[in-house]
């Protein structure tokens, strides 16, 4: 029999534990002032969009609306119209 101590390992194991890349420690001060520039130009373009363009808060609204409600209709007869300008359409803007 198994012991449940190895159960539980196996199983910490297989959730908790993850491999990760090698990392490089870079020691080039001159490549360290590009990044951290680079870094700071991206943060400050981020926090631009968000809160003085009020990006955060944009929302759409749709342009029209969809009935779910089943109705009988010439669907069949409709299939075969060449064009869909003859149908009227009560939630289009042109249509009054």
């Amino acid at each position: 029999m198994i012991p449940i101590r190895d159960v539980f390992k196996a199983l910490f194991d297989e959730v908790m534990v993850f491999r990760v890349e090698k990392t490089v420690d870079i020691h080039v001060w001159q490549v360290g002032v590009v990044f951290r520039v680079c870094q700071s130009i991206v943060l400050a373009y981020v926090i631009t969009m968000l809160v003085i363009d009020s990006t955060w808060a944009y929302t759409e609204e749709p342009a029209g609306t969809v009935n779910t409600w089943t109705e009988a209709g010439e669907y069949y007869d409709l299939a075969g119209l060449s064009s869909y300008e003859s149908i009227p359409c009560p939630s289009h803007p042109l249509n009054g």
